[in-house]
């Protein structure tokens, strides 16, 4: 679990801190603009391409595949058997990312279930 996760189900939250620059000096409307959405900033900056997050339960699913610590061998999914239950994680991570979000979590779930043992 990564550590703002953590600290985020601890209930605490971190303030980052919005630094900018320009050329030129900025005005007033701007100057309260960037502090009244300060926030709306920040998470847009964070998530430019604005893909949610995936629930803490896959992305520590997704932590393990990255340390290859899922189940070695053969496994079977609805999709039919998978050979490397790792790659097959990550790879529809990546679908995720760039394509078709709601099939990635479907199959990502079947990943979880399997290395929970919920077979």
């Amino acid at each position: 679990m990564s550590l703002l996760r953590e600290l985020e189900e601890r209930g605490v939250v971190l303030e980052p801190k919005l630094t900018f620059r320009s050329d030129a000096p900025l005005d007033a409307e701007t100057l309260s603009t960037l502090k009244t959405r300060k926030a709306e900033l920040l998470r847009d900056l964070a998530a430019p391409d604005s893909v949610p997050r995936l629930p803490w339960q896959l992305e520590r699913l997704l932590a393990a595949a990255s340390g290859g610590r899922l189940p070695g061998g053969t496994v079977t999914l609805e999709a039919g058997l998978v050979t490397d239950l790792n790659s097959y994680t990550l790879a529809w991570a990546v679908v995720y990312l760039i394509g078709d979000q709601t099939e990635a979590l479907r199959r990502l779930w079947q990943a979880h279930r399997v290395w929970q043992g919920v077979n």
